[in-house]
């Protein structure tokens, strides 16, 4: 199989969306760790989709100027580095919440131009199911992430450090 840049960008999506709900099934960890009451772990949960919101408003217009590449590996990046500081989210809740709004920022600009980055590659390939293969990875990642992430934060060492640790090498090694 011959990798392509349609291929390449769908395992960047799938990398990137399984970090996004690695948090979840462990906010009831954080909750217990920071004695969080029910409001804050909601409000945890919320701040996510205020920085994908931003991010979605705002990546398309700057990838149609700066271009598709320029917007999406930085934000991968910016992916990578906010699993590395959930890590020290573990003893902070002002953290916790700063690196979920990231979070959903880098997320939100690499679903956005990246889908469209992925459709367009595989559009000029000749592939009709580029919109069909951005779903798929996306969705993939959203399963895989809090499932591994659960299993890890019942029954796993470092609940609250290995699964970003995980999800950190992944996503380095789908750049």
């Amino acid at each position: 199989m011959t990798w392509t840049s349609d291929r390449r960008l769908a395992v960047l999506l799938l990398g990137v969306a399984t970090g996004t709900n690695v948090p979840t099934p462990l906010l009831l960890v954080y909750r217990d760790r920071l004695e969080m009451s029910d409001a804050s772990v909601t409000a945890v949960f919320g701040v996510y989709a205020l920085g994908l919101m931003l991010a979605l408003a705002g990546a398309g217009r700057a990838a149609d100027r700066f271009g598709r590449r320029r917007i999406v590996l930085p934000a991968a990046l910016g992916a990578v580095a906010t699993s590395l500081l959930f890590v020290l989210a573990a003893d902070s809740e002002p953290v916790l919440y700063a690196v979920r709004f990231l979070q959903g920022a880098a997320s939100g600009a690499v679903f956005s131009v990246g889908s469209a980055w992925l459709v367009e590659t595989a559009t000029r390939r000749g592939n009709p199911a580029g919109p069909r293969t951005a779903a798929v990875a996306m969705t993939a990642g959203f399963a895989v992430g809090p499932t591994y992430a659960g299993v890890i934060g019942e029954w796993g060492p470092a609940p609250l450090v290995l699964p970003y640790l995980l999800h950190a090498v992944l996503l380095v090694v789908a750049l």
